[in-house]
């Protein structure tokens, strides 16, 4: 993306929601994400959204707020996998009045991702978490998946 944040997504919906889709390795990674999805209490068929994010050491997200239809209808959440202290990760409702979020590796985490949020990887490393949106029971009707097959190509394109 254009912060150098390199992501290996598993389930990606576009931004109206209207699709999901599962991308080929999700079936390697589900042993490891049933017990994420099991303590949350959400089963795999309400995830709309669900990566693995690389952030580059010394990279920057600047203050931001998401944006898509799917945002107002979904939880984000955080599992910090590897970070650091060194990793400032701010959120708020107004950009003079953000907070840091205790990201302790292993520990998960509610984003209000409509609000105000940034990052900065003071580290020497490239801080890594899973981020995944879900969708509660008596929302948005998920639609069944578009499972993809290996060297199949999706682009994401941006309203």
């Amino acid at each position: 993306d254009r912060w150098g944040v390199g992501k290996i997504p598993l389930i990606m919906c576009d931004d109206l929601a209207t699709k999901v889709m599962h991308f080929p390795w999700l079936a390697r990674w589900r042993p490891v994400l049933a017990p994420i999805f099991q303590q949350l209490g959400v089963p795999e068929s309400r995830v709309i959204r669900c990566l693995l994010a690389a952030m580059p050491a010394g990279a920057h997200i600047p203050t931001h707020h998401d944006t898509g239809d799917w945002v107002p209808l979904c939880h984000r959440i955080h599992v910090p996998v590897v970070t650091d202290s060194d990793v400032v990760f701010s959120v708020g409702y107004e950009e003079g009045a953000m907070a840091r979020v205790d990201a302790t590796p292993g520990a998960m985490f509610e984003l209000n991702n409509a609000a105000k949020h940034a990052v900065f990887n003071g580290w020497d490393r490239p801080r890594i978490h899973l981020i995944l949106d879900y969708v509660d029971e008596d929302g948005l009707v998920v639609p069944q998946p578009t499972v993809l097959v290996p060297g199949q190509r999706l682009e994401q394109t941006r309203r």
